[in-house]
């Protein structure tokens, strides 16, 4: 996949470390630009040695051999402390795990702040899925470590070019031709990892979807009594077959392109080597300038391989760095700052959504107003619209067209905005979360200073574990070593959640539904009667609720087509009827 690499984001990705960490991050750069000079210098020294072992051995000047191996010492100990300055980021002060916490922080701050709406499509996963990915790969470090070691290289290289050049020039040129073909290898091979990263992601999180189903106890009960079990492990062993053959088929073709590339540069550092033997042989050189010229050459391959390695590298790291930087730059939702207003009332006005690839409404032309201080029930069958409806109304889906104003207590009117801490939610598919119980009840007003008597007392009123203790500090969740709730009971939860709020409007949707229809009214009825001075906003498929409501609104297909008291709709033996009529035959019919 081809992408102009832009300068900025380079930039930006190096200022990420030195923002953090300016003295480790200079640590680095001195580590790097000190280990290339002493490996630059390495040819040199080779040569110094070679020659006081030719003049130890021919018994001139026989105290400098002395001299090149405390020499060789000196350079190899200077190597050696560089190396270990290197070291001191990441081994010491664990720069790299410090680094990576910034950067998973940075990415789940910014997904809490996107637009509802984003979550209802794939890429989202796709692109969270990428960025955590170039996260885990440490690219900030690695992109750091190749602009310090560029230079570093290039250094060496400059060295071993003038070594090298100062007796033949052919060397120099064989050893730029043996290294062409593995540069362009290794240039062919990075470029194809990205794309199959990319190509890999939707299919690991199949596999992690299917692998992740054996530990849920919801699904293992499912596989226990239909004995789908294994239907279930054929298709994680297909999935994780397919991301496996799509690696091995990407790792066998690389390896058999790195084998022919490195038969070039192998190939060369021959021809280089039968090249000098013959210049010995011929008298041209001596031993000394032979070991400096083979020296000279393997430093010129290897560190010309590297530069190529890390501009290519660069490339690399950018396709990668470059997806968490997209996900960073995904427009956000403005939450806007309420404080203390009151709302008084929310109005739909020509209020059309459809949801993102879908060509149907699922509202249409929606004209209501919803005073704060009234019960309105929501009812209607199943895709008519009703949990749409509920986030129109949070502000979590902005409308396709049209308008929901929300008018405050002093007169001021707000357009399609998310009205966070202002509404008591109980959702369709609501979260109890592996935390305390009391933790749970306490996230719909993380400010509160509730006495547990008064957590305790709203749970006892929704009749939670009837006759039993409430134990407040209980962890749910049994892999935590904690306690599973039933649905009703889960459910009771969220309920009392939303009592303690403190919003003067709760809006909830289904909030019953796993309850018997008797139970649910009494339920219902009950939270309803402790709810003082506030308004609600009940979404239901079973008419029976509807009644605890002053107003009812009947949705079919994304439209309002009736409202009206109980006694009103009824009379008009229309769409409320019928569902009423249906319904209430469920239960006769059974009695009879």
């Amino acid at each position: 996949m081809k992408k102009t690499i832009k300068l900025k984001s380079l930039i930006s990705c190096i200022a990420i470390i030195f923002r953090e960490k300016p003295f480790l991050a200079s640590l680095e750069g001195v580590s790097y630009l000190g280990s290339a000079i002493t490996t630059g210098f390495m040819p040199l020294v080779w040569a110094f040695v070679f020659q006081a072992i030719e003049n130890y051995i021919t018994g001139k000047k026989e105290n400098s051999i002395i001299h090149a191996m405390i020499l060789f010492l000196i350079v190899q100990l200077a190597e050696v402390l560089f190396r270990m300055i290197g070291r001191v980021p990441t081994r010491v002060f664990c720069y790299n795990e410090q680094l990576q916490m910034k950067l998973c922080k940075n990415i789940y701050l910014h997904a809490t702040e996107l637009p509802y709406e984003d979550f209802l499509n794939q890429e989202i996963y796709n692109s969270f899925a990428r960025s955590n990915s170039s996260i885990s790969r440490n690219l900030p470090m690695n992109l750091l470590n190749t602009f310090f070691q560029i230079p570093s290289l290039v250094l060496s290289l400059c060295v071993a070019i003038v070594t090298l050049g100062a007796f033949s020039r052919w060397l120099v040129l064989i050893a730029i031709v043996s290294l062409l073909p593995i540069s362009i290898i290794q240039a062919i091979i990075l470029n194809k990892t990205y794309d199959i990263s990319k190509d890999l992601t939707p299919i690991k999180k199949a596999t992690s979807y299917f692998y992740s189903l054996f530990t849920k106890p919801t699904a293992v009960a499912e596989f226990r009594t239909y004995g789908c079990e294994e239907y279930f492990k054929t298709s994680w062993e297909k999935s994780l077959d397919k991301e496996n053959l799509i690696v091995k088929k990407h790792a066998a073709k690389s390896s058999l392109q790195s084998i022919t590339g490195e038969a070039f540069k192998l190939l060369g550092f021959a021809v280089a080597l039968i090249f000098s033997s013959i210049a010995v042989a011929a008298g041209s050189i001596n031993l000394g300038v032979f070991g400096a010229l083979l020296t000279a050459y393997n430093s010129m391959q290897t560190t010309s391989n590297q530069i190529v390695s890390s501009l290519l590298s660069i490339n690399s790291t950018y396709l990668f760095y470059s997806d968490y930087e997209s996900f960073l730059k995904k427009s956000i939702c403005t939450i806007p700052v309420l404080c203390d207003k009151t709302i008084e009332e929310i109005s739909f006005e020509n209020v059309s959504y459809k949801y993102p690839h879908s060509s149907v409404y699922a509202i249409e032309n929606l004209n209501l107003k919803l005073r704060f201080n009234e019960s309105v029930a929501v009812v209607g069958e199943n895709g008519s619209g009703k949990t749409t409806l509920c986030l129109l109304l949070l502000g979590l889906l902005q409308p396709t067209s049209g308008k929901v104003i929300s008018t405050f207590s002093d007169g001021e009117k707000r357009e399609n905005i998310i009205l966070q801490r202002k509404i008591g939610t109980v959702f369709q598919d609501f979260v109890i979360y592996k935390l305390t119980l009391k933790e749970n009840l306490l996230l719909a007003n993380l400010h509160s200073q509730y006495e547990s008597a008064v957590l305790e007392k709203t749970l006892q009123n929704l009749h939670f574990k009837d006759g039993e203790t409430i134990n407040l500090d209980e962890t749910i969740g049994i892999e935590f070593g904690g306690v599973e709730y039933s649905g009703g009971e889960r459910q009771k939860i969220a309920l009392a959640r939303a009592q303690l709020s403190k919003c003067n409007y709760i809006v909830m949707d289904e909030p019953t539904a796993s309850l018997d229809p008797m139970m649910e009214f009494e339920l219902l009825n009950n939270v309803l009667s402790t709810v003082e001075n506030k308004g609600f906003l009940l979404i239901t498929h079973r008419v029976g609720a509807s009644r605890l409501a002053n107003q009812i609104i009947v949705l079919k297909n994304g439209k309002l087509v009736e409202r009206g008291s109980h006694d009103e709709l009824i009379n008009l033996h229309g769409e409320y009827a019928n569902l009423f009529k249906m319904q209430a035959k469920w239960y006769i019919d059974n009695e009879e």
